[in-house]
């Protein structure tokens, strides 16, 4: 979920991220946070698998989509699984978000932030 591994994934062209994790009970919340943050700022849909494993990893894997409304002003939409081992199932079409990704990509002013 590191913001540099995803934009450079989605400068080679990935159309969504996939995310598998152990990430502790007590740190589902904020890796679901980074999860938002990485489809937002890339304009990509995201999933995040996460271990079921005794009462430290809780699962609660998820998957993040993007909604743009009238505006083109975007909006996460989240599908989460439970706390117990099973199939989270959903449908994405990475193809949908292709114009506004390529738009967000191209707006950035790389000379900005060049070492």
């Amino acid at each position: 979920v590191y913001p540099e591994s995803a934009r450079t994934l989605v400068l080679k062209g990935a159309e969504l991220l996939l995310n598998p994790s152990r990430i502790r009970r007590e740190g589902v919340e904020p890796w679901h946070v980074y999860l938002r943050a990485r489809a937002l700022e890339n304009r990509v849909q995201v999933i995040g698998c996460n271990v079921v494993l005794g009462r430290a990893f809780n699962g609660r894997s998820i998957a993040v989509d993007l909604e743009l409304d009238e505006f083109r002003v975007a909006r996460t939409s989240e599908v989460e699984a439970g706390e117990e081992p099973g199939t989270l199932t959903v449908e994405l079409d990475p193809k949908r978000l292709e114009q506004e990704r390529r738009e967000r990509l191209g707006n950035r002013n790389v000379g900005a932030y060049v070492l």
